[in-house]
């Protein structure tokens, strides 16, 4: 006969590993595009920080469409660029990989695309794991 503990112990570990595995599973089947793709830092791609030179007034945000770390087409959620529209404006889309040439559109108040620009982005880097495009 086991001990009550030793009952739990074994439960407990039999619980986390199928959520572990049911998490993985879901990483592996679902669309790259589903959530936030996950990359080692610096390795698989990169996160990217867009910047707009001072006088760009009329943009509001930006959204990039490109290649994932998983090599998957993907398209994220637009970053709105805050602060002061007559100066330089920066914003970093986080938690989302990116390698290659990628697209960034621009967005207006009205909601309207005003342009696309392209920016590459490299695979590897190993003194960050972000790069800039300015534009």
């Amino acid at each position: 006969m086991q001990c009550p503990s030793r009952k739990k112990a074994v439960r407990r570990s039999l619980s986390a590993l199928a959520m572990v595995a049911g998490l993985s599973s879901g990483l592996l089947a679902g669309p790259a595009m589903a959530a936030a793709p996950l990359s080692v830092q610096g390795l698989s791609g990169q996160q990217v920080e867009v910047c707009v030179v001072a006088g760009n007034v009329n943009l509001r945000g930006y959204s990039i469409r490109g290649k994932n770390q998983s090599n998957d087409d993907g398209a994220s959620p637009e970053v709105v660029l805050g602060g002061d529209r007559s100066r330089q404006r920066c914003a970093t889309l986080w938690n989302w990989w990116w390698k290659g040439e990628i697209n960034v559109d621009f967005w207006a108040d009205s909601g309207a695309k005003l342009v696309t620009h392209q920016c590459n982005v490299p695979v590897e880097r190993w003194d960050t794991n972000r790069v800039t495009c300015t534009f």
